[in-house]
Order: structure tokens, then C-alpha cells, then sequence
């Protein structure tokens, strides 16, 4: 039984890589017994010293001792250990850990780079701007699927391809408005080469694929980050419109996927 729980601990962590050669989680400590799930079994070595570290920092140490299936139990010879602690056989650097320490410095915009206004214009399109012109410069879109069909307030999907797509409202609510483009994603490095093959020239395309970091130095301290979504807002003589970069850990923090909302 306690080996199918720690089956389900280790399978709810998802897969270790890419840290060491070597890796795993803490699943249970008791006393200086400390029991860490893993993938790398074949690779474990008895009496391999091993780090237990916490925002990447050191926070004990131990030596290999018995070796199963999905887990291996550890000596702690000296600091601790908690449940979800990583454990490597690559020892922290120190000056990693001196960096995380210090305080992080006001960001401030790069000079002579984009800024979120520069958005009420993207991939050849400017604030407004309906389907008609759409179609003059991506020609046919791949499908269309609409959103909410038959109901009052819906919108469509134009698929240029597979990772990008441009939003066009069709709701009744505001006739008006329909055909009006709502809002860009795109989400891949052959989506960009795509547009720019269709001859447009929009250096905010080259933010795609940039650290969160590099971003942020360019347009500045992001209005709001959730989930590793940094937002930036903006309201151009009343053309208000928001730009996201979803830059998620398991991407190593680059920003693959952009999305440009025009808010009307």
C-alpha cells in the first residue's frame, strides 16, 4: 500500500529532468530516514551523496542507502528535509545561490524598445480594423470555428494556422461592431515566420520567444502577472487594449504564445 502511495506522490510530481544526472522529491522524512520518490532508479547509486535543495539552495545533505522501484531512502547527515524538497546528486553553485539572495532591481524600460501602445497595431493590422482588411493581407484563413453560435454575443475564430488565430466579433448586441477584429495569439516560432513571410514587418513579433526577464526590460513592470502571465494594459487616445506573454516555467520561462486584445 505504501508503495502504491508513493507510485501516486511520484506520478503528481511529474517527471524530474533536465536538473542532474540524478534526481528525485522527498516523499517522507522520518527521523534521519528520508524516503524520495524518483524516475531514476537505474541510475542510482548505494552511498551516492546527494543534496536536498529549496529555492535552490542547499538545505541539507545525505547519502543513498536502500534503492527500490520508484524510490530510494536516504541518511540525512546533516541539515533537512521537508516533503517536496528536490534531491541531486549536483551540488547547488554557490554564486547561484548569492544571486537569489540579492534584491531584485527596479525595472525600467529599455530606451528605443516597444511599449505596450506600440500594440493598437500587430502584424500588419491597426485598432478597428475588420475581417475585409484582414483578408487582404493573410488571404483565406485554414477553417473558422465560431464561438457561441446562434446565441446573442458571439465571436469567430480565424485560424491562419494550427498556432495562430486572430478573434473577429459577430455578436448582435452591437452590429456595429461585426467583422471587427478582437484579438491576436500567436503561438509558435513557425507561426511568426508565417506572417513575416507574408511580407509583414512588425518588430513586436520579435518578442516571441524572449525571457520573461528580456520583456519586461523592454516594455517595463507588467500591470499584473498571474500564473506566469505578464499583462501589460494600455489606452492610446481612448483605444484601449491589452497584451499578454504567457512565459511558464516548463518553457523555461521564454514567452511562447502572445496574445493582443482590442478592447472596444
Amino acid at each position: 500500500m505504501r508503495a502504491l502511495t508513493i507510485s501516486i506522490f511520484f506520478l503528481a510530481l511529474g517527471s524530474i529532468s533536465g536538473v542532474s544526472a540524478w534526481s528525485g522529491k522527498v516523499f517522507s522524512v522520518n527521523g534521519k530516514t528520508v524516503t524520495v520518490a524518483t524516475s531514476d532508479s537505474s541510475k542510482t547509486k548505494t552511498g551516492m551523496i546527494v543534496y536536498i535543495v529549496a529555492d535552490g539552495k542547499e538545505v541539507g545533505r545525505g547519502r543513498i542507502g536502500k534503492a527500490f522501484h520508484t524510490k530510494v531512502e536516504i541518511s540525512l547527515q546533516s541539515g533537512s528535509a521537508q516533503p517536496g524538497n528536490l534531491v541531486t546528486d549536483n551540488k547547488p553553485a554557490p554564486a547561484a545561490i548569492a544571486k537569489k539572495e540579492e534584491p531584485k532591481p527596479e525595472i525600467t524600460p529599455t530606451v528605443n524598445q516597444n511599449s505596450a501602445a506600440a500594440f493598437i497595431s500587430f502584424c500588419g493590422l491597426n485598432y478597428g480594423d475588420s475581417e475585409d482588411q484582414m483578408k487582404k493581407i493573410f488571404g483565406a484563413p485554414e477553417r473558422i470555428e465560431d464561438e457561441g453560435k446562434n446565441t446573442y454575443d458571439f465571436s469567430s475564430r480565424w485560424y491562419f494556422s494550427e498556432k495562430f488565430h486572430v478573434r473577429v466579433f459577430n455578436g448582435k448586441a452591437a452590429p456595429s461592431n461585426v467583422g471587427v477584429i478582437m484579438s491576436f495569439s500567436v503561438e509558435s516560432a513557425e507561426a511568426v515566420q508565417k506572417i513575416k513571410s507574408l511580407g509583414i514587418k512588425d518588430d513586436k513579433l520579435d518578442l516571441w520567444g524572449l525571457t520573461h526577464e528580456e520583456i519586461t526590460r523592454r516594455l517595463g513592470k507588467p500591470d499584473d502577472v498571474t500564473s506566469s502571465i505578464y499583462e501589460y494594459k494600455y489606452d492610446v487616445n481612448g483605444k484601449r487594449g491589452i497584451v499578454a506573454f504567457s512565459c511558464y516555467e516548463f518553457w523555461q520561462n521564454k514567452c511562447n504564445q502572445i496574445r493582443v486584445q482590442w478592447l472596444r
